[in-house]
């Protein structure tokens, strides 16, 4: 089987549902209250990178539907916030994201989840995380690829690379057993981006 690269929201959607396609796009901007946010920030960010006049036009309109679609689902997005492809947001109420928050590829994202920064230092999360419902990330925090945040979890410290922490304050308990989330994109599939 070969496979395919894909664009950046061709990878969100996969993380979605599994699936590609432009009525499935369509469908899913139109109908998914959590996908919506991701594709709008991604249609806002690469109009951003237009030099002609037709971005005088697109940005202002963007900028509404993005956010439309991040109050629709309760949560805040920022146009500025870096995002890997194959994003996914679960049932996306009251996340909170601080506009420098730099996440990686395949990051799955649970309600209530807050990206803060402290002192103009802010989170960044590697490939392959997830973030349980209501974690909290506060500051300069690197978290490393393939960790697990529990839910409820403050984290203030550096995550390393495939563990897993829970608790206020965070505490690992153990290696993580098998990678979180639905329908993660395989490398191969990811499009490359400048982060």
């Amino acid at each position: 089987m070969k496979l395919v690269r894909l664009t950046i929201v061709q990878s969100d959607l996969w993380r979605h549902n599994g699936r590609t396609g432009f009525i499935r796009l369509l469908w899913a901007i139109l109908h998914n209250r959590t996908f919506a946010p991701v594709a709008t920030l991604r249609m806002l960010q690469n109009a951003r990178k237009y030099t002609n006049p037709l971005r005088i036009i697109l940005l202002p309109i963007l900028s509404l539907f993005h956010r439309w679609t991040t109050q629709r689902a309760a949560i805040d997005l920022p146009k500025d916030v870096r995002i890997g492809p194959g994003f996914r947001i679960t049932h996306g109420w009251g996340m909170v994201f601080n506009k420098g928050a730099v996440l990686g590829s395949n990051v799955t994202v649970m309600h209530g989840v807050t990206l803060g920064g402290k002192a103009d230092r802010y989170p960044r999360i590697g490939n392959n995380v997830f973030i349980g419902a209501h974690a909290i990330v506060l500051g300069g925090v690197v978290v490393g690829d393939g960790a697990v945040i529990g839910p409820g979890c403050v984290v203030t410290k550096d995550v390393p690379a495939g563990t897993t922490v829970v608790g206020n304050p965070q505490r690992e308990i153990g290696p993580v057993v098998e990678p979180m989330g639905n329908f993660l994109v395989p490398a191969a599939m990811l499009p490359k981006i400048d982060r």
